[in-house]
């Protein structure tokens, strides 16, 4: 456990590591499969890098496909949602906080 967090540590900051190199900083390691959250971190970055060159065109028909990819999922995504003000409700969240949490058809319809 110690060595994973000093091996992330090195990871998160390779600039501060004596044996990075130039390789390295720029292509860090592929995250462990089996965290998911840096993995979707991971996956975040490359898809910002390779953003914020992009054309204004391919932008567009990106957020296009996520609104789509939305709408077309809105049955599952008002699931969960209702599941997560449920979560945020029983935690004693303010009214005003749920109802900027909560979503509905029109909500995802925009």
């Amino acid at each position: 456990m110690i060595a994973r967090a000093q091996d992330d540590r090195q990871h998160d900051h390779p600039e501060t590591d004596r044996h990075a190199t130039a390789e390295h900083a720029s292509h860090p390691p592929t995250p462990d499969p089996a965290d998911p959250v840096r993995a979707c971190a991971e996956r975040a970055r490359v898809a910002a890098a390779e953003l914020a060159v992009a054309s204004r065109a391919v932008k567009d028909a990106a957020l296009r496909a996520m609104a789509d990819a939305l709408v077309s999922r809105a049955a599952e995504v008002l699931a969960a949602n209702e599941s997560d003000v449920a979560a945020a409700r029983a935690a004693g969240t303010g009214e005003a906080m749920l109802d900027r949490l909560s979503l509905n058809g029109s909500r995802i319809e925009g």
